[in-house]
């Protein structure tokens, strides 16, 4: 089954072969989570995409410069857009479901990646989160995470980067592979099961493939290594 929901300017499609104990919830665009959804191994999990953001303003946790010039600042509204999430969009995709999972996740890719793992210290909803190549570097969101404990500590946390991708020309961004590490490592000192996984390529490397992956792991379809 595939619904799309448009509730403007956010869409909410939802992805199920069956009733799946356990959902996730992917924010991306509609294009990337339909290419995720064809790349997910039998049995799949159901998914439950979000896509319109625009992503500097309402994925940020709080304002900070821009990365590139033509994109502007980080807005730092992603409290107002996890609202949105939880009370009007979620609600909307689990009511199409027609079943409660038994679980809900939370996974994204680059800011979307950062909002899935910032949600964690502001609602404990997920169980569990997925986060690839997730813009990690943000300014002080490792200092942040560190000075307290999330809402709800997650069964298992799954971390992945490019291995090219602490080559970026930007000293903001080329911190990632460092910060998704040194994220890893809180994750599995707090007592989460964590796995973190270092990717061939850049930031825009398979990026379907990678977010699938990370995907059938924190929903149980994919051995943990």
């Amino acid at each position: 089954m595939e619904k799309i929901i448009e509730l403007p300017p956010y869409n909410v499609a939802v992805f199920s072969s069956g009733e799946s104990p356990r959902a996730v919830c992917l924010i991306g665009s509609l294009e990337e989570c339909d290419q995720v959804w064809n790349k997910l191994q039998e049995p799949k999990p159901t998914i439950i995409s979000v896509s319109g953001m625009d992503w500097n303003r309402e994925l940020s946790p709080w304002p900070a410069p821009g990365v590139f010039r033509n994109q502007g600042d980080f807005a730092g509204e992603s409290d107002k857009f996890l609202c949105i999430l939880l009370e009007k969009l979620l609600p909307e995709g689990l009511r199409v479901l027609e079943y409660e999972p038994e679980s809900l996740g939370i996974a994204g890719y680059s800011l979307g990646g950062l909002f899935a793992v910032w949600t964690l210290w502001n609602t404990d909803i997920f169980s569990a989160v997925a986060s690839m190549s997730g813009s990690l570097w943000f300014d002080n969101f490792l200092e942040y995470a560190r000075a307290q404990r999330p809402v709800r500590l997650p069964e298992l946390v799954y971390l992945s980067v490019g291995s090219g991708e602490k080559k970026s020309r930007n000293k903001r961004m080329a911190a990632v592979e460092k910060c998704t590490r040194e994220m890893a490592n809180y994750f599995e000192n707090s007592g989460s099961k964590c796995v973190f996984r270092l990717e061939p390529g850049g930031h825009f490397s398979d990026v379907p493939e990678r977010i699938a992956r990370g995907i059938e792991v924190i929903a149980g379809e994919r051995e943990i290594q």
